[in-house]
């Protein structure tokens, strides 16, 4: 700034006197009394000294630089359309017109704070995305961001804000309401319910197979707060040797088993009262039942009750048939309740159809890599698949799933 004599020259001024009305005054803008603007003297006859908007002790107040303009509340620094003052008030960034770099103007953008939401078609203050990832849109025509439609509490601008799921009670599958994880000051979109344990001895069979670490990650997997290991290994001698068997098929139990697990999902002990029962596994238990036995009927009947799996037309549910790799991939996709990332671009199998009643799963799960295909591009869903299969499947979908920790294990 060049020095500018003022005009007319003051002979006295009052301490109070405020010429140009802009909060600061006169002898505070020209502190030597010298009747010139000196570098770094805001200008006593100009309440906005650059021009900017602003008045110059309103900068000075809110230690803003009263000589740059484009720092004034009135200016429109980035020139996107928002003056400087709306994005303070806002929280986007006067300096950059696309504050989330997700190529949308802030003034146009429902969210320029997120990056992954850009879309509010029904004007309601909640993300288009969010709403139809969460199932939002087909449990209410007009959701509002005060609705509580599971009742839990939380509203649903407190879910999106926290992550939580606005149509369940329980988010994490933890068998503690969000509200309740929250109030205690803890997370109730993830639960912590998985430990990695190296310690623990090895199979004896599955050392140089194509999918050992994925079953040893497992192996060395525990779900708390009862360190029940994920999975298992057959006992074969008296020597306590323990094998995997990593090519026998999976039975439909040991592969629910690993599902329900792997999700950390709260096992119903009270079945005795659910509507669905099954000849070859009775809802409820004998006096004298087994701890294997009473395990199988919680893992069996809280599935049924999540509608993860059903029976049969014979009312048995058939605990030992193997499973195939359609079976699979529904039951896993549907115990994990993965956030969906769209299936646009997932892979497609020419024997599968668009109308097979496994393709909505198989095609979310093929988009994030979970399950793929034979070398010459077919799924073969009919395929019996096996135990080392599963467990390569359950780990990708453990690792993959922002319920549980699945950051434990060791990095891939």
């Amino acid at each position: 700034m060049v020095a500018v004599r003022l005009t007319p020259v003051r002979a006295a001024l009052s301490p109070a006197q405020d010429t140009d009305g802009d909060g600061i005054a006169d002898i505070e803008e020209d502190a030597n009394r010298n009747d010139i603007i000196d570098i770094g003297e805001t200008d006593p006859y100009n309440a906005d000294t650059d021009d900017g908007g602003e008045a110059d002790g309103s900068e000075i107040a809110a230690k803003r630089n009263p000589f740059d303009p484009t720092d004034d509340m009135t200016n429109d620094a980035d020139q996107d359309g928002w003056v400087n003052g709306i994005e303070l008030l806002r929280n986007t960034d006067p300096k950059n017109p696309d504050t989330d770099g997700d190529g949308i103007i802030d003034p146009k953008d429902p969210f320029p704070l997120d990056s992954r939401y850009g879309k509010d078609r029904n004007q309601n203050n909640l993300p288009d995305e969010w709403e139809s990832r969460t199932g939002l849109l087909s449990q209410q025509v007009t959701p509002t961001r005060s609705d509580d439609p599971d009742g839990d509490g939380l509203t649903n601008a407190e879910e999106l804000a926290r992550g939580t799921d606005p149509l369940s009670v329980d988010t994490d599958r933890d068998g503690i309401p969000d509200k309740t994880e929250i109030d205690q000051g803890n997370n109730p979109s993830e639960n912590a319910c998985l430990e990695f344990n190296a310690a623990s001895a090895p199979f004896t069979d599955t050392k140089s197979h194509w999918a050992a670490e994925n079953i040893e990650h497992l192996r060395q997997t525990l779900i708390l707060p009862d360190h029940l290991p994920l999975v298992q290994g057959y006992r074969q001698s008296a020597s306590g040797s323990a094998p995997f068997r990593p090519d026998q098929p999976v039975t439909r139990f040991e592969f629910l088993k690993m599902a329900i697990l792997s999700t950390c999902t709260t096992l119903q002990v009270n079945t005795g009262d659910m509507r669905k029962s099954f000849s070859d596994i009775p809802r409820t238990g004998t006096r004298d039942e087994q701890t294997d036995a009473t395990f199988r009927r919680q893992v069996v009947y809280t599935a049924v009750q999540l509608n993860i799996v059903e029976g049969y037309e014979d009312n048995t549910f058939r605990p030992d048939t193997p499973v195939n790799r359609a079976e699979t991939v529904k039951i896993l996709m549907r115990a994990a309740q993965l956030p969906s990332i769209g299936a646009e671009n997932a892979k497609q199998f020419p024997d599968v159809s668009s109308d097979a009643w496994f393709f909505s799963p198989l095609s979310e799960a093929s988009t994030r890599k979970i399950v793929r295909g034979y070398d010459d591009g077919l799924f073969r869903p009919e395929n019996l698949i096996t135990r080392a299969e599963a467990a390569a499947i359950v780990e990708r979908v453990i690792r993959q799933n922002p319920a549980v920790n699945g950051y434990v294990l060791p990095a891939e």
